[in-house]
């Protein structure tokens, strides 16, 4: 289903007054700045998706996935998932400031640069507490989740389904159904869809500290330990709550991701059409 089709889809239930989602919106800015931010520090960007963006449009897919196999009624469904695509491409969009798609500060930089573009607090925050596997991070005295999430993981998901319907639950378990490939089965290492495990999640940690985001037995490290455990428990509540089986749903974005890659291969070209067109402006009104 694609955003078009679910902005027409949209129709939120009437006896819930709610911030509607603005999935059109989220897209555009991540799509501009994602592209963009080469140019801004002197830099050619890539004919193709770069792989922040892959991931972008990856949990995007799992998590839209999770709704439409939820118990949820159609018409919820249609809620959720504007809300999925508006969190999927807001979750990162600091990763196109500071070292791009490599920013270790991308939670705090992305929730400053949603702030700056007037977008609420109920959605800006989810760019804080989707990450450390759902622990969250601090900024001006907002706190992390930590130990929540290590005493009480099942009261954090409650708090978070609270504060962003099953839209937020969707799309943080969506983050971490990923893995690298390892060097030598591609060029660029572009992250693929996968079924997080025990032994996927124990890989992704042990490439966060090869690449240098923390050291053994570090603060992070335990954290990230910590998270791994949540990360589980949200699955498990989702499966329990929204009646989707985790495995089936992921397996089924797998299988819908080629045909999700030509869409945002389109999207890509569209901001480089954009960006040319805007120098033949330039060079013609010097």
């Amino acid at each position: 289903m694609s955003v078009n089709s679910i902005l027409d889809a949209q129709e939120a239930p009437p006896h819930v007054e709610r911030r509607r989602a603005e999935p059109e919106r989220a897209t555009n800015l991540f799509m501009s700045r994602a592209y963009n931010c080469y140019a801004e520090k002197g830099k050619e960007a890539p004919k193709k998706a770069p792989p922040f963006v892959h991931h972008t449009f990856q949990v995007e897919s799992v998590g839209l996935r999770f709704i439409y196999d939820s118990n949820l009624s159609l018409e919820r469904q249609q809620e959720e998932a504007a809300k999925v695509i508006e969190n999927s491409k807001y979750h990162d969009i600091g990763r196109t400031d500071g070292e791009i798609g490599r920013n270790t500060q991308h939670p705090e930089d992305g929730y400053r640069i949603l702030k700056d573009e007037g977008i609420p607090e109920e959605v800006r925050g989810f760019c804080l507490d989707h990450d450390m596997w759902g622990v969250g991070r601090s900024i001006d005295g907002r706190p992390n989740n930590l130990q929540l999430a290590k005493e009480n993981p099942r009261a954090l998901l409650e708090k978070y389904d609270e504060k962003y319907g099953f839209a937020g639950i969707a799309t943080m378990i969506a983050d971490n159904a990923k893995r690298y490939p390892k060097k030598g089965e591609g060029d660029i290492l572009m992250p693929m869809i996968a079924p997080l495990t025990r032994e996927l999640s124990a890989a992704l940690i042990d490439r966060q500290i090869a690449i240098g985001n923390y050291a053994l037995d570090d603060e992070k490290h335990k954290a990230e330990k910590v998270g791994v455990d949540f990360a589980f428990a949200a699955i498990s509540y989702m499966e329990e709550k929204y009646g989707v089986t985790y495995r089936r749903a992921v397996e089924n974005a797998q299988d819908e991701w080629p045909a999700r890659a030509q869409e945002m291969e389109k999207l890509w070209a569209n901001e480089a059409a954009k960006a040319e067109a805007r120098k033949i402006l330039t060079v013609t009104n010097d």
